[in-house]
């Protein structure tokens, strides 16, 4: 009777050893997957913080805080250009002539609290008065944490979304473009 009571214990210390383990590894990568969540809630805050200062700095006409949110050994690619470095990025900015409005639009961000990805959409309008110039781009950014502990863009990489073909049956006749030309003063199009 003895033996069986003992298996019978051994049993029930097993189960419960097995159920207390399987628990405590539930709530472990309950814990890490909410931490990784609350990481990414974190750092989506964080750029898209920096994002609406980036509007802010170009919408009261500060292209140099505008440049201040890359880094000093940052890259700007965009068609037919890249730009490298402090100075050629304070350029590539003070170049817009007459800033107007810029709209920077989240779509997703991942990576880690210090090598962030970014990709948005940037609809950005320069020129005069009654001669706007707007500018619709999507664009990647690599963000990289900077030793003051500031992100910073290491990476601006821009194209123009591609525009809807017409199908062959619907085509119109041949007419006068339908969009405004990027400013010679512009330093791109797409920006």
């Amino acid at each position: 009777m003895h033996g069986s009571v003992l298996r019978g214990l051994a049993a029930r210390l097993a189960l419960a050893t097995t159920v207390l383990a399987t628990t405590v590894l539930a709530l472990t990568v309950t814990g890490a997957s909410a931490q990784d969540a609350a990481a990414s809630a974190a750092l989506k805050t964080e750029i898209e913080t920096l994002n609406r200062q980036m509007e802010a700095a170009f919408n009261r006409g500060d292209l140099l805080g505008v440049a201040a949110f890359y880094a000093d050994d940052s890259r700007l690619l965009g068609p037919g250009q890249v730009v490298t470095g402090r100075t050629n990025v304070n350029e590539y900015w003070t170049k817009l002539k007459a800033p107007r409005s810029w709209t920077l639009d989240v779509l997703e961000v991942g990576g880690s609290r210090d090598s962030a990805w970014q990709w948005g959409r940037s609809t950005l309008v320069t020129g005069p008065e009654g001669k706007t110039n707007t500018s619709i781009v999507e664009f990647i950014l690599l963000w990289k944490r900077q030793p003051s502990g500031d992100l910073k863009i290491y990476v601006d990489m821009y194209v123009s979304p591609p525009r809807p073909r017409k199908e062959p049956d619907k085509l119109s006749p041949p007419s006068a473009p339908a969009a405004v030309p990027a400013s010679p003063s512009a330093p791109d199009a797409g920006r």
